[in-house]
């Protein structure tokens, strides 16, 4: 159980689509021996925050400074490359602040969405002569959580990587 709420905790916080965009670029400019180049770092990110900034909606994230990615090169100097996880660690750490605020607004959607939706389904629901009944008996409150959630999961389905 714990695992699943892992996974889904991950999937509203947009890592999985995340994954795939470092996955893209990495494989766009690794070298034949399979590592992404030093001098190729910062060119690299800004591939993935393009990515990043088509793919996940809201206002526009700025990546890193060239000064902040030139310390993180100094950092690793004497290493001939970085390899695919630590291309997917270094942007997932950058874009913490903007994949916070992702989620805060996927919530608060969800959260102003969600009473109406819940209103219009027990009305509709109480039309339909075999199961009126029984949505009248259920408080319009209990169905507010299940389209809070249903919502969150929902928006990321429109998130597409090419």
């Amino acid at each position: 159980m714990a695992q699943v709420l892992g996974r889904l905790w991950e999937r509203i916080q947009g890592k999985p689509h995340l994954r795939k965009i470092c996955d893209n670029v990495f494989n766009q400019r690794q070298n034949h021996k399979g590592l992404l180049e030093l001098t190729d770092l910062h060119y690299s990110v800004l591939l993935a925050y393009n990515l990043f900034n088509k793919h996940f909606g809201g206002k526009h994230k700025e990546p890193p400074s060239p000064e902040v990615v030139a310390s993180t090169v100094m950092q690793l100097q004497g290493q001939e490359g970085i390899d695919r996880e630590q291309f997917y660690e270094m942007i997932l750490e950058w874009t913490l602040k903007d994949r916070r605020q992702f989620v805060q607004n996927k919530f608060l959607l969800a959260i102003m969405a969600a009473p109406a939706m819940a209103e219009l389904t027990k009305r509709g629901g109480e039309r339909v002569p075999s199961i009126g009944n029984v949505i009248q008996k259920i408080p319009t409150p209990v169905f507010v959580p299940l389209y809070i959630v249903g919502l969150i999961l929902v928006q990321d389905l429109s998130i597409r990587v090419d």
